[in-house]
């Protein structure tokens, strides 16, 4: 679809959100949003190091909280959730995966205004270090000058192999260097970073599994061992197992989720873009995410997001 053509839809749907807001009560619901990295500026992202799925500026993830306060949200963690959530209230969670050292710009924000965020960590990626292979690759390609939509069709071509025969195909076609974080903004925490991350107010950690696996790829024992792997890393680390898990590229199936809630895992977050209204049963194991995009006016996609009739919501 032509990039003017989402533009134009994108305002009509902003429009219209708005217009309900104006006139009209949202119904009581949970919205989960998620995110990747944070950017300290422009020219961070503009630096191109890194893969940007979304590209949201620090100061734009303190927009997104102030606005979500101003609307008199409750921000929750899975904890929250487990115990049950008044079915009166508005309530949002704040989520973060993979495990970018960049993350850690959250803290001063979250203690700030006193709210909590969930961030879920591809083990493997901390305790082996090196770089997530879609930054690597997003990288190498870009410096042969291809486009992001190429890339990313490559990138999508590329999901549907194990993880090792991705590394393994970096390595090939790219070199080990390829493989190798290349600064701050696109590295993952070391293990002992993420120690001192998840003692901070605020933090949560949860399974991203052990090494980004798309599970539904996978034996029943690989993602067992994937799941378990993680949980037994993050409780070495944190002190705690966690409860929820972000299913890596937001990918699930019953046996994804059966095998989860096995390990303990009783919140599951996938790809589906949508919220969920208290007056109907919360599925725990495929509750819906939304992005939000840098790109794009914050309080605009808040608003689209927040209304129960914005257009892109019509469907659900």
């Amino acid at each position: 679809m032509p990039n003017w053509l989402i533009n134009t839809a994108n305002l009509a749907d902003q429009y219209f959100a708005r217009q309900y807001l104006r006139w009209f009560r949202q119904e009581p619901s949970l919205m989960v949003l998620v995110f990747h990295s944070l950017f300290r500026d422009k020219r961070e992202i503009e630096a191109e190091l890194m893969f940007l799925h979304e590209g949201i500026l620090v100061e734009q993830f303190r927009l997104i909280i102030t606005y979500f306060l101003q609307q008199e949200f409750l921000f929750v963690t899975p904890a929250d959730i487990q115990k049950g959530l008044d079915p009166s209230r508005y309530h949002l969670m704040l989520t973060f995966d993979d495990g970018y050292y960049n993350n850690h710009r959250a803290v001063p924000i979250l203690q700030e205004y006193d709210v909590p965020a969930v961030f879920h960590i591809s083990t493997g990626y901390v305790t082996r270090p090196r770089s997530f292979w879609w930054d690597g690759h997003y990288r190498a390609r870009r410096a042969q000058g291809w486009a992001f939509q190429r890339i990313l069709a490559e990138q999508n071509e590329l999901k549907a192999l194990p993880f090792a025969e991705v590394e393994a195909k970096m390595i090939d076609g790219f070199g080990k260097k390829s493989m190798e974080p290349t600064s701050d903004t696109d590295r993952p925490f070391t293990a002992a970073e993420l120690r001192d991350f998840a003692s901070q107010r605020g933090v949560w950690l949860g399974n991203h599994t052990q090494d980004h696996a798309i599970l539904p790829h996978y034996s029943s024992q690989i993602i067992t061992h994937q799941l378990q792997q993680s949980q037994a890393t993050l409780a070495s680390i944190c002190g705690y197992s966690p409860t929820s898990i972000a299913y890596p590229n937001g990918n699930y199936s019953p046996e994804v989720q059966s095998i989860a809630e096995a390990e303990g895992l009783s919140i599951g977050l996938t790809g589906i873009r949508k919220k969920h209204y208290h007056k109907d049963p919360l599925p725990r194991m495929e509750i819906g995410r939304v992005p939000l995009f840098g790109i794009r006016d914050i309080p605009a996609q808040c608003d689209n997001f927040r209304s129960d009739r914005a257009l892109k919501w019509l469907k659900n």
